[in-house]
């Protein structure tokens, strides 16, 4: 019997498949599983739990399976459900991005003290976010910094090698984040 059969509970496939990735030695099968079985799904992890009990109706069974699939050939994740968080904001991914890093984390976090000590309060900081694909550190550090003014445009006149399906799931991601902030 397949690990995700049809009429098999939400919570029992969700395990099997958490076996399925371990086996593989993945490094997070605990989370990849529910995030990729609450994904195919459409579910929260309060839906997910909630639903636990629930059997897997066939198309629901092959939507899991296909992601598992994936998972289970190498993709991460984040490519699989098109989307990385990056500090609580969902950003897009295009196959022409990278996924957001640990490493982007902390370089917002270095801008982030450089604004709060050595900035007047009356100051506009400016910054360009070059060289970006899903734009993590622009779009958070628009989010932090008010009145922050972002510039990404440098490199949207760039025709060549993917930039123009990489920028656009930059100017998506910056959509939600425009509170208060120029970009």
């Amino acid at each position: 019997m397949r690990a995700n059969e049809p009429g098999q509970s939400i919570e029992s496939v969700r395990r099997a498949l958490a076996a399925r990735f371990k086996s593989a030695q993945m490094d997070c099968p605990e989370l990849d599983a529910r995030s990729l079985v609450g994904a195919a799904l459409g579910l929260d992890l309060t839906d997910l739990i909630a639903a636990a009990a629930q059997p897997l109706t066939r198309d629901e069974s092959a939507r899991i399976e296909g992601f598992a699939r994936r998972r289970m050939a190498g993709e991460p994740v984040a490519r699989i459900l098109g989307f990385k968080e990056f500090w609580g904001l969902p950003l897009l991914l295009s196959p022409a991005t990278l996924v957001p890093r640990p490493d982007t984390e902390t370089v917002v976090e270095l801008a982030l003290e450089i604004w709060r000590g050595d900035l007047p309060p009356d100051s506009q900081p400016r910054i360009a976010d070059l060289g970006t694909g899903s734009g993590p550190a622009g779009a958070r550090l628009a989010c932090r910094v008010r009145c922050l003014q972002l510039r990404g445009g440098v490199i949207r006149h760039v025709r060549s090698g993917g930039v123009e399906s990489a920028l656009y799931p930059l100017g998506r991601n910056r959509q939600p984040q425009q509170r208060g902030a120029r970009l």
